[in-house]
């Protein structure tokens, strides 16, 4: 699969070597090395033990499937092409949006089971 001129690509350190692509589990799912010593990423974000990683824009390549492909920062640096000037965005979290979704749909239940109960003490259900 060739590289979107409109995503930031990065390059590996040292060309000789091998970087490994982590899945969400941390586990390898792909290698950059080789003739695959680049790829496009969306966003960069801080994970296991504090370390930065990089987020693979497609994971199409890897030798296993993985929703999510995880380079390590301090492997590779950001080539940057006329169309991608910008650097790396950090990723957006939703997790902050998700606890609060969720916390609102537990008050609204609990209010919910409370009107019930005060419906049936009244006999009005």
């Amino acid at each position: 699969m060739g590289l979107d001129a409109n995503f930031p690509v990065v390059t590996m350190n040292d060309l000789s070597g091998t970087v490994p692509i982590y899945n969400d589990d941390q586990l390898v799912v792909g290698i950059l090395t080789g003739d695959r010593f680049r790829v496009n990423v969306t966003c960069l974000a801080q994970k296991w033990d504090g370390d930065w990683f990089y987020k693979q824009m497609n994971t199409e390549g890897n030798e296993f499937p993985s929703r999510n492909g995880w380079i390590p920062a301090d492997r590779v640096h950001v080539t940057h092409n006329p169309h991608a000037p910008d650097p790396v965005p950090t990723c957006k979290t939703l997790t902050g949006c998700f606890s609060k979704a969720a916390a609102g749909a537990a008050v609204t239940t609990a209010v919910g089971v409370g009107v019930r109960r005060w419906r049936r003490r009244l006999g009005t259900s």
